[in-house]
């Protein structure tokens, strides 16, 4: 019987009739109808994986989409402010050249 060998490896890793040591790859100890388990909590474990990767890149999109909306503000905030101190700057020269001329 299947289950009966199983479970006696599992017990002594030894011959059931010579009693000769059995080295056994580590899937053989576990209890029968345990890999089915396994297999399937691994799944389950990298389909959560997943989804929380899915959600931190859904997150980390958003994040991305707003800085990039802040720089494009700012980037009009400083032309705005270049254009002003161009202006001043060209009011300046005008208010020198006038002290001068008198």
């Amino acid at each position: 019987h299947e289950q009966c060998i199983l479970q006696w490896l599992a017990r002594g890793s030894s011959c059931p009739i010579c009693r000769a040591a059995v080295p056994l790859p580590r899937r053989l100890l576990r209890p029968f109808g345990a890999e089915d388990e396994d297999e399937a909590s691994s799944v389950a474990a990298f389909s959560a994986e997943r989804e929380r990767l899915l959600r931190r890149v859904h997150n980390l999109d958003a994040e991305r989409d707003s800085i990039e909306a802040q720089m494009q503000r700012i980037a009009g905030d400083l032309l705005g402010y270049m254009s002003q101190l161009q202006m001043i700057q060209n009011e300046r020269a005008i208010l020198i050249g006038q002290a001068t001329a008198r």
